[in-house]
């Protein structure tokens, strides 16, 4: 019942006008506070461009580790001492380990907080003198240059529309053309972040993501049990971590683990650091989970994958060999009212089964 009503409010909040959200308010209020600031500050300082660059990186885990080797490819371009990465600090341990100049997004929920870290923000940005600047983002853009920013030269491109090329990673050969002036293939800029782990040996544990940024995206908690029950059956004995971050994928976890049979599930969520839990992924026999952000660590760090995916319409299908994502028909799907998608709840157990077997973990 309880997800039956967290089901019904979710509805609720979606239909509520965007107008009418504090969030929303707080956000219009905040950018028009910093424009006014850095309006002052342009009469103060005078835009002296350098040889740097700036990447403007603001998604999420799975977004920043597929932009990994097109990141590489403009570092190489422009001179790695020159690139900078304005990313979130959460990931911001990852493209430092990986080699780069990072600088912090705002971030934080209260008003004093956005209005704070945004001056902070294009204060730091505007003093470094930037050349340019490229917005590399997934989410959709409206291509308009930031305001806030003195260098005039700012690139964004569009979200390739073009069927049959709505794969994420087209937009990466359409911006790389665009900056570079030569075209590339998928292989070439194919996700690769093994260099943040000079050591990934197999060892003698499954690693299953168990969260992901979205309901939609996530299996009500029987189907996982389902799931998990499978693994003790098919690799008996073998530990099987449960990673995870936030308070909501560890009250999943511990309903899933108080329901399964599977005795060799540890609970990792919350208990390692961001690059300990993808070195884990990365050292495991396979990686199983949703479309997430692990699932696109694991894709990068070479491992075999099985992704459960939720839904037909997406441009994060990745297609390469060491990766198999996993749909149900839609039939007779395990629904709580909150959790998942009609395909993703239909998934059976034989489908993974198949999957394993062509990716040659099981004969």
């Amino acid at each position: 019942m309880k997800y039956i009503l967290k089901g019904f409010s979710r509805k609720i909040k979606k239909k509520k006008l965007k107008i009418f959200k504090t969030t929303y308010l707080k956000r219009v209020l905040a950018q028009g506070i910093t424009r006014m600031h850095t309006l002052g500050y342009s009469f103060f300082k005078k835009h002296n461009p350098t040889e740097k660059v700036l990447i403007v990186s603001p998604d999420a885990l799975g977004d920043a580790v597929v932009k990994s080797t097109t990141m590489k490819k403009i570092g190489e371009y422009y001179g790695k001492n020159n690139l900078y990465i304005a990313t979130s600090p959460k990931w911001e341990e990852i493209w430092k380990g990986l080699g780069y100049n990072t600088i912090r997004l705002p971030h934080g929920g209260g008003l004093y907080a956005k209005i704070s870290g945004g001056i902070r923000y294009y204060n730091r940005v505007n003093s470094l003198d930037f050349k340019k600047i490229v917005m590399f983002k997934h989410a959709y853009s409206d291509g308009k240059p930031d305001p806030n920013y003195l260098c005039r030269d700012q690139v964004d491109i569009d979200k390739t529309q073009e069927t049959g090329k709505e794969y994420v990673l087209y937009d990466h050969l359409k911006l790389l053309k665009l900056l570079l002036k030569r075209d590339y293939t998928l292989e070439e800029i194919k996700p690769d972040i093994r260099e943040l782990f000079p050591d990934l040996t197999k060892e003698g544990f499954i690693s299953v993501g168990i969260g992901a940024a979205s309901e939609e995206k996530s299996l009500p908690q029987k189907k996982m049990v389902e799931i998990l029950d499978f693994l003790e059956e098919k690799f008996p004995g073998e530990k099987v971590l449960l990673l995870g971050r936030g308070k909501r994928q560890a009250a999943y976890t511990q309903e899933v683990m108080r329901d399964s049979k599977n005795r060799n599930l540890e609970n990792m969520v919350d208990k390692v650091s961001l690059l300990k839990t993808m070195e884990l992924v990365g050292k495991s026999r396979f990686f199983l989970g949703y479309d997430s952000g692990l699932s696109n660590c694991s894709l990068a760090l070479d491992q075999k994958t099985v992704i459960l995916f939720w839904t037909d319409k997406s441009s994060w299908k990745h297609q390469y060999p060491h990766v198999r994502l996993i749909m149900g028909d839609g039939k007779d799907p395990v629904y709580d009212g909150y959790q998942g998608t009609p395909m993703l709840n239909s998934i059976k157990t034989s489908q993974i089964e198949e999957a394993l077997k062509e990716l040659k973990v099981i004969d």
